[in-house]
């Protein structure tokens, strides 16, 4: 196999907010990471010093370019920034905790796939995102090793695009704050390497 047609996805999850620490949902709204966040971001980016990257896309949250930027120093990397792959708008439950979100969404009688929150975008709209910007890296990154700093919601909802999973299916997968996990394009199909991967502290 020509390794020149090997294309790498590194996908991060942002260092712990503030919202994150708190069990609330944090969509379009953004926020400042936490100590340990930041901790986190620090350890994470030394952990990949090692590893070959060629690029660092990140959403344009703050949070996510914060994350980016931890990583892309060790490289020598300017992070490049989209709105493609922030995080799902939540609409009018953006701040609210997990617990009372998922309770209401029990209530609606809806899979997660069908729920449209009032001032967001339903999960659909997300997928289309993400779609787009798998065909974005398909042209512009083919054979090329990508970090994508991003967020939890968009994290799963990319990860059943290159997987071919369904919205629902692809909602049971966790990522936790600073975690990496990578797949490769081997020029047909995405592979999934590893999962969810956390550097441990010192």
């Amino acid at each position: 196999m020509d390794l020149r047609n090997i294309t790498r996805l590194i996908l991060i999850r942002h260092g712990e907010t503030f919202a994150n620490a708190q069990f609330r949902l944090q969509g379009a709204s953004d926020g400042p990471l936490t100590d340990l966040g930041e901790r986190q971001i620090e350890l994470l980016g030394k952990h990949l010093k090692s590893f070959q990257i060629d690029f660092v896309i990140s959403s344009d949250l703050s949070r996510a370019v914060q994350t980016a930027e931890a990583i892309a120093k060790h490289h020598d990397i300017n992070v490049e920034t989209t709105p493609l792959i922030r995080e799902w708008d939540c609409g009018v439950w953006d701040g609210r905790t997990a617990e009372v979100f998922l309770d209401m969404l029990e209530k609606s009688g809806k899979p997660i796939s069908e729920f449209l929150p009032e001032g967001g975008e339903m999960l659909a709209e997300v997928r289309k995102r993400a779609n787009n910007f798998i065909d974005r890296v398909l042209t512009y990154y083919y054979g090329k090793t990508v970090v994508v700093c991003t967020h939890g919601d968009f994290m799963r909802v990319l990860v059943g695009c290159m997987l071919n999973l369904s919205i629902n299916q692809a909602s049971m997968f966790f990522f936790d704050n600073a975690s990496y996990s990578m797949f490769k394009h081997d020029g047909s199909m995405w592979k999934a390497i590893f999962l969810n991967r956390v550097p441990c502290f010192d």
